[in-house]
């Protein structure tokens, strides 16, 4: 069946959910594409669940919400992913710092020949704190280095997926965000396609996670990742 499911993983966002939910709504009904918005809730402990159940209830069958007992955006993720009515998948974050206006169609299109689409803040344009640029720079460097990825932008935000394709490792997708760079990893090495195109993203908000944490995450996942691969290709 062909249509777009747009993931949106969410922790603790009830300052915005519902307008900017609603946001996407608007815009995917312009599409005149048939579309379903999962809300991935993980673990939230103010009322985003509330919200997020209004905001199914009003939607005549749009709007779909998954309640996690554990935090972790890529718990948020893998849930979705499982039951997404549709092969083409659209990762957004709740806070729409991505321009998605441009970035959905684009990203739909490019799903229809490549299995992974990374929406770039690094190649198109960025407003975040200069620490989480210098950070990133480095998380990508050591993923050229180590695994050959040749990919501007390992953030979770503005990505699309084919379902088909990223089926058989999900049960490899952990708590955090390290997926992406393992799912274009293991896309690259089974011949499949992936494609980057530039985005605009203004992301001033305080992070309501720990920079230290995720960075410390990533470095040590990133590593961990390596060593398997090694491994299983010595053997």
């Amino acid at each position: 069946m062909k249509g777009i499911s747009v993931i949106v993983p969410v922790y603790n966002e009830e300052k915005i959910l519902s307008a900017n939910i609603r946001k996407l709504a608007r815009f995917l009904s312009g599409m005149r594409v048939k579309y379903e918005i999962i809300i991935s809730d993980n673990g939230s402990t103010d009322r985003t669940d509330e919200i997020a159940r209004r905001l199914v209830a009003e939607s005549r069958g749009k709007v779909r919400l998954l309640t996690l007992a554990n935090r972790g955006v890529g718990y948020a993720f893998k849930a979705a992913v499982a039951v997404a009515r549709y092969d083409k998948l659209i990762s957004i974050d709740a806070d729409l710092t991505v321009d998605y206006r441009s970035f959905i169609p684009e990203c739909a299109m490019l799903l229809g020949t490549n299995s992974i689409i990374i929406g770039s803040k690094t190649v198109g344009s960025q407003r975040r704190p200069l620490t989480r640029k210098l950070l990133s720079a480095g998380f990508i460097a050591l993923t050229h280095l180590m695994l050959g990825i040749r990919l501007t932008d390992h953030s979770i935000g503005a990505k699309g997926y084919r379902r088909n394709d990223i089926m058989p490792f999900l049960s490899d997708i952990d708590r955090g965000s390290f997926y992406v760079t393992m799912l274009v990893y293991k896309i690259s090495k089974a011949g499949k396609r992936y494609a980057e195109i530039p985005v605009v993203c203004d992301d001033r908000r305080k992070s309501k996670f720990s920079i230290s944490k995720e960075t410390l995450y990533r470095f040590k996942s990133l590593v961990s990742f390596w060593l398997r691969e090694k491994l299983e290709y010595a053997a």
